[in-house]
């Protein structure tokens, strides 16, 4: 097998869901949200116990639950954890993952679960951060090895277009030297794995500048062992502990404190039990609050309840690594990223006293609403989403190293079918560098216009002058386009062609196991944008001109579970407000109608310019049962209904 096969293709910028996928509750609804963000790659856990919790019994709750989210859009990617009440040397349905007491009794495991997913799970990885012992893998680096090679030829056997993923490679191997056990382990798992595994993860969370070291760092690993596998990153984000080694001293002793007691139960129903008690962790953690006001701004920042202007700060710091990460790792030749993590592992529950919540408590990019549903977008998801729609079409980044301003990180990226975009910021102080003022770059720029936004979603001027730009630059991740005026909004009245216009819908079926997708042949409307973007007119398709190629499934969805005539028979869209994006996309706000269901939709549409007019390209999920489509078991057919429309406007209203 050529070890090229699953190189990625293009660039995915993902989002992990947590460690606990219906563990601790019922499995949510994650996908969608991260597809809104602008993900287009998923993971998600899943524990042995969960799907088999005894030898003869098989429960796809979970799993089926993931794949019914699941579109044809996004990339999943699921870490299969040994951990198992009755088939693992330790017994536990949490943590530590540990051997398989028979490894073909893992087999059977790990190929039934592949191939209920096959066709829909693209990456599959084999537990996760192993050298992290015992915490997270009860056994040896040999014994890690072994249960590598069975779940490889599971994974291969069920679905060989899928790959195998090694890792994670976490902090603890990356700040080790090369004789450190973390080091060594991972040393001896390379040594025999080399026909086991398919992509290298590592995890980077401490300064992002080290990141392009690290990831060297992991394909030297291979090459000493004669072989090299793409390289992708399962975890990242920051700021975090590993980035403040003046606090080092104070968290040894709390970690020590903490752990004293290493022996404790991290199955679900040993943490339910200890949950409140005064364990060696909490005190160390409650220790180390009431010290908070004597503990350095920087510690202060990564603690429950710290001042306003240090949360507000620690927003800041979180939404530029989220952009300067991501752009270090693909700079250096990385595919995928992920950014962990989305969500609270438990909605409403909240615990500061775990040296957990301090290493990654508010690394999120959501929290919980009052449903318990995840929708309540924090600062970061709002340069996550800023930074996916940068990178929408990236085929490459490269770093620029500036020799008369070495303080400066800059970035181009090549964009498929899309303008050029640059990325400046300043090295500085984590904490501190926002405070420094900015200094002036000049930057080579062959174009009429140039737009500059920073990652907290903040326009800068930008002057232009016989080839050049100039702007000021801070600690802030700043992206330049060169975007059209606002002028060149589509301004005035526009028809719809429909002969050259075409829209489009696909659903996940039969628990995700197919895909039913089709099209509308009857679409029309008018559009009508003023100067400032305010939008009137409406984009409408007739719902009974829905086909399929297949005469009896066309019928049946004309029926009354789907789209019936009499209550579904336009689905519309009214536009309200259109602003650029950039050169060649549009944001558009508006209301999706169908039948006496109404719900506001935010739509990002491609523009191509043609001497005959112009055609607006977009596609967007939503909800159907939002839309009166509640048809169908649980679980059966997909909630999430993924439209496409290309509509062709002419110049002037035939109305």
């Amino acid at each position: 097998m050529s070890p090229t096969q699953f190189q990625p293709s293009g660039i995915r910028l993902g989002i992990a869901r947590g460690v606990s996928y219906g563990l601790f509750g019922p499995p949510d609804q994650f996908v969608a949200p991260s597809r809104d963000l602008g993900a287009g790659l998923v993971r998600v856990y899943v524990y042995w116990g969960q799907v088999q919790p005894e030898p003869d019994r098989w429960d796809w709750t979970v799993v089926d639950a993931f794949l019914a989210q699941l579109t044809r859009d996004e990339e999943a990617w699921v870490t299969v954890c040994s951990s198992s009440p009755w088939a693992t040397n330790q017994p536990t349905d949490f943590l530590p993952s540990s051997p398989a007491k028979e490894q073909e009794t893992f087999h059977r495991f790990v190929r039934a679960m592949v191939s209920r997913c096959a066709g829909r799970v693209r990456y599959w990885q084999c537990n996760n951060e192993p050298s992290n012992t015992p915490l997270l893998w009860a056994g040896s680096a040999a014994d890690y090895a072994a249960q590598l090679e069975v779940f490889h030829r599971a994974v291969r056997e069920a679905d060989p277009s899928s790959a195998v993923v090694l890792g994670g490679c976490g902090y603890d191997v990356l700040s080790s030297s090369p004789v450190d056990p973390p080091r060594q382990f991972f040393d001896r798992v390379l040594a025999t794995a080399e026909n086991w595994f398919d992509l290298f993860s590592i995890h980077l969370y401490d300064d992002p500048p080290h990141i392009p070291r690290h990831i060297e760092t992991v394909r030297e690993m291979m090459r000493a062992h004669g072989y090299e596998r793409p390289v992708v990153v399962g975890e990242y984000n920051g700021p975090t502990l590993f980035q403040l080694p003046e606090v080092e001293g104070v968290l040894q002793d709390t970690m020590a404190a903490a752990f004293a007691d290493a022996g404790g139960d991290f199955s679900t129903g040993g943490l339910a039990r200890t949950a409140g008690l005064e364990t060696p962790e909490r005190r160390a953690m409650k220790a180390l609050y009431a010290r908070r006001l004597e503990l350095p701004p920087r510690l202060q920042m990564l603690m429950a309840g710290c001042p306003l202007e240090l949360e507000e700060r620690r927003h800041r710091i979180n939404c530029r690594e989220i952009v300067s990460r991501n752009l270090f790792a693909l700079s250096a030749g990385v595919r995928r990223t992920m950014c962990w993590h989305l969500a609270p592992e438990i909605a409403h529950y909240e615990d500061p006293f775990t040296m957990m919540e301090l290493l990654q408590g508010k690394l999120l990019l959501l929290a919980h609403d009052e449903d318990g549903q995840v929708t309540r977008h924090r600062p970061a998801a709002e340069t996550f989403g800023l930074l996916a729609r940068h990178l929408d079409g990236a085929t490459s980044v490269a770093r620029i190293v500036r020799e008369q301003q070495p303080e400066v990180f800059a970035f181009t990226v090549e964009r498929h079918d899309r303008g050029p975009l640059v990325v400046l910021w300043r090295d500085a102080d984590l904490f501190s560098g926002e405070d420094e003022p900015p200094i002036v770059v000049e930057w080579p720029w062959p174009y009429e216009h140039a737009v500059a936004v920073d990652a907290l979603g903040v326009e800068h001027g930008v002057a232009l002058d016989d080839g050049h730009l100039t702007l000021s630059v801070s600690v802030t991740p700043m992206f330049v386009i060169a975007s059209r005026p606002a002028a060149e909004l589509p301004i005035g009245r526009w028809t719809v062609d429909p002969a050259a216009s075409t829209a489009g819908f696909s659903v996940g079926h039969y628990w995700g196991l197919t895909t039913v997708a089709g099209e509308f042949t009857a679409i029309a409307g008018e559009l009508e944008i003023d100067e400032r973007g305010r939008a009137s007119g409406q984009l409408r398709i007739d719902a009974t001109s829905v086909t399929t190629g297949d005469a009896l499934k066309d019928r049946y969805l004309r029926t009354t579970d789907w789209l019936p005539a009499d209550e579904h028979r336009e689905i519309t869209f009214i536009p309200a407000l259109v602003q650029p994006v950039d050169e060649e996309m549009l944001a558009i706000d508006g209301t999706l109608a169908v039948a006496r269901h109404e719900i506001p939709l935010a739509l990002t549409a491609r523009v191509d310019r043609s001497d005959n007019g112009l055609s607006l390209s977009t596609s967007v999920a939503v909800d159907r049962r939002s839309l009166g489509m509640t048809w169908g078991p649980p679980g059966m057919t997909s909630d999430d209904l993924a439209l496409s429309v290309r509509a062709h406007l002419k110049q002037g209203a035939d109305r």
